[in-house]
């Protein structure tokens, strides 16, 4: 097998869990080095080949995740989810101190970083890390000071911080980990730590706000938005192999949900609530369907 075709094996064998990988993942790479030895085929089946290492790696992860048990497999969707959450708290964040900073110039203006701003990112740390009871804590004093009258701002969706009517929709961003971290913490005190990779989600995601000069809702850009949305449909799709993708992906819509549900008294279209409401229903009910075909297999 050419060393090229071994790398590219080898990237495909990512979708497999690592402890999976360090078990089997010898004798994966031999099994393929023979097929690729006998390979006569078109490409086609070289694709198929790929389609089925990538989707048996999706299936699983899910499977050592749930542990035969579906309860496992909802909580680490809703851990997930949860974490897009805080990513999402993070990119916002990012965005208002970066667009302090540039007032700070503009004013010739020391704008100094707010310590505040560090809550978010040590929850989403903490979660990463599989620290659950530590990130309720950190999300319980993050959603405090955005309660707070005297809090700094750290409103996604709303105007500002403080319960009134419209900063419900923002209030939900900070309110829902506290909520969801509190079960989990209460059934799993700890779960599996994931990769640092995904702090480069908020970061890119300011970054796309900054460079495209159009923010929406304060927590990326338009480019990020269109990303969201095929990941979305890309949950719909893994579900059979994977559902807790789709659980994450409801969870992270039930703040732009709250956010919709302010067009409903206004003259906006409707469109604005219904399209975010039926998605959340077709990713539960997916969600629902695969986290029990996967448990009867």
């Amino acid at each position: 097998m050419s060393r090229l075709r071994e790398r590219w094996y080898g990237l495909l064998l990512l979708a497999y869990p690592p402890s999976y990988r360090q078990q089997r993942g010898a004798e994966i790479q031999a099994t393929l080095a023979d097929a690729s030895q006998a390979e006569t085929g078109p490409r086609l089946l070289a694709l198929r080949q790929a389609a089925s290492l990538v989707a048996s790696g999706l299936r699983t992860r899910a499977r050592l995740a749930a542990g035969g048990s579906a309860g496992r497999l909802w909580r680490s969707g809703l851990q997930l989810g949860v974490l897009l959450l805080l990513l999402s708290q993070v990119s916002a964040d990012l965005g208002s101190q970066w667009a302090e900073k540039l007032w700070g110039r503009s004013q010739h203006l020391l704008a100094p970083p707010d310590p505040v701003a560090l809550l978010p990112i040590l929850a989403a740390v903490s979660l990463l890390r599989g620290r659950v009871r530590h990130a309720l804590v950190l999300s319980t004093l993050t959603a405090t000071v955005w309660l707070s009258p005297f809090g700094s701002g750290l409103g996604v969706v709303g105007p500002g911080p403080g319960l009134s009517a419209a900063g419900w929709p923002g209030a939900t961003l900070y309110l829902l980990p506290v909520l969801l971290l509190g079960l989990l913490a209460w059934r799993q005190p700890s779960a599996p730590p994931r990769s640092w990779l995904w702090l480069l989600v908020p970061i890119l995601a300011a970054v796309d706000a900054a460079a495209t000069g159009y923010t929406v809702n304060a927590a990326g850009g338009m480019v990020t938005w269109l990303v969201v949305r095929v990941v979305l449909v890309g949950a719909l799709v893994v579900v059979p192999l994977d559902p807790r993708p789709a659980i994450a992906a409801t969870i992270l819509l039930v703040p732009e949900l709250a956010a919709s549900l302010g067009v409903l008294g206004t003259p906006q279209p409707i469109v604005g609530f219904l399209v975010p409401g039926a998605l959340s229903l077709v990713l539960a009910a997916a969600a629902i369907w695969g986290t029990r075909r996967l448990a009867r297999t």
